[in-house]
């Protein structure tokens, strides 16, 4: 593939409502900002993992630390902390999904119960039923989540796609048998599922209005999907002839092959169908309009980063992912292109709760802790229907 020319320009780390760090403007280049200096970040920069961003300039993410991956949301220039980072919280899934209206939900590991973060508070999914075997994945601008229901047990297991609309649970019209997984749910209802690996292959299929479609593969069998737009296009993987796996693009009903994935590993997709990801010699890059373009040419060598990777992409182009800084450490990042503003957004606010009930500390033990503290400071919708 080729590699476009084309560059944006932008004042290098100006992003609305993070913060400025006064570099001479480098026409011809993209806004770069490191999400490790925003306010509130852990002092560890290697820790944040930037997953996601919505058309509000708002990002998602996991952060790594004493062995716990937790999720973080940077809204208004500040990080906020989503779930407890004690070794002993639960494991919530790398992507959490945001939408629009700055919801948050965070799906979790078996047998915990999933998150549902609006105006600041958490609360489990109406309709969700931990005791059915529920797992939630992804939720939509009006709200709605899609999720699965494990039934059965062994090799009798089956899962069954239901959607949470408010206050109501529906499962999707699906023929008998059919054992398909939800991935994800867009804005006009359309449903991205797939089956699990089987001897005849895997395959991903889109529900909308009671219709369920195959869209095929490069003539494997094996199709596993990556992402679904509002367009109605499907990112996904597929199996070539020979055995490689291969990016693709279904979009009214045609595949197109985007190549290998060891060369271009697709991670995300805007609703106009540009898509990120890594290069096979960690290459944060860009496919748009048949044109293939390494991230690193729109940002000024001067700077000292190289990306790495592109993790998230939202319609107004804005890219997130990670980068390494002149001290070789992986740090988040955000990229704007020219003549784009992040919409003005409020600071998400959210204390986590603690993992569970936290033991009483002995009399000794507070006045031992007051001590050392007095030390430290010395020191220094719209309804929806399918």
């Amino acid at each position: 593939m080729r590699y476009s020319s084309r560059m944006w320009s932008a004042v290098v780390f100006s992003v609305a409502g993070l913060f400025t760090a006064s570099i001479a403007q480098a026409s011809g280049l993209s806004t770069l900002t490191d999400l490790s200096m925003t306010p509130g970040s852990p002092s560890n920069p290697t820790a944040l993992y930037p997953t996601g961003i919505n058309n509000q300039g708002q990002i998602v993410g996991n952060a790594i630390g004493s062995g716990v991956d937790s999720a973080w949301v940077i809204s208004g220039g500040q990080f906020t902390q989503l779930t407890p980072t004690d070794s002993n919280a639960p494991l919530f899934n790398t992507l959490a999904t945001i939408n629009d209206s700055g919801s948050i939900l965070l799906g979790v590991a078996t047998l915990h119960t999933p998150l549902l973060i609006q105006n600041g508070v958490g609360s489990t999914p109406t309709g969700f039923d931990g005791a059915n075997g529920d797992v939630v994945n992804a939720l939509n601008n009006h709200g709605v989540i899609v999720g699965n229901q494990y039934v059965g047990s062994g090799v009798n297991m089956v899962t069954q796609p239901f959607i949470l609309d408010g206050s109501t649970r529906m499962s999707l019209d699906l023929p008998a048998g059919s054992n398909l997984y939800a991935r994800a749910i867009n804005d006009q209802g359309a449903v991205l599922l797939n089956t699990g690996y089987t001897n005849t292959g895997e395959s991903t299929y889109v529900y909308l209005a009671g219709q369920l479609t195959n869209i095929g593969s490069l003539g494997s069998g094996v199709t596993m999907p990556i992402a679904l737009n509002n367009a109605g296009q499907v990112l996904a993987t597929s199996m070539a002839p020979g055995g490689s796996m291969h990016a693709v693009l279904w979009s009214n009903g045609h595949m197109t092959d985007l190549g290998d994935m060891s060369a271009f590993g697709a991670t995300a997709m805007n609703s106009a169908g540009t898509i990120v990801g890594t290069s096979g010699d960690s290459r944060a890059m860009m496919y748009q309009n048949g044109v293939q373009t390494d991230l690193n040419t729109l940002i000024s060598h001067d700077l000292g980063y190289t990306l790495v990777s592109a993790t998230g992409i939202n319609d107004l182009g804005q890219i997130v992912g990670q980068a390494r800084n002149s001290h070789g450490d992986l740090v988040g990042y955000l990229l704007t292109p020219d003549g784009v503003t992040s919409p003005a957004n409020t600071v998400i606010t959210y204390n986590p709760a603690p993992p569970g009930p936290q033991p009483v500390p002995e009399p000794a033990t507070i006045v031992m802790f007051g001590l050392v503290v007095a030390g430290v400071a010395i020191k220094n919708r719209k309804s929806f229907r399918v």
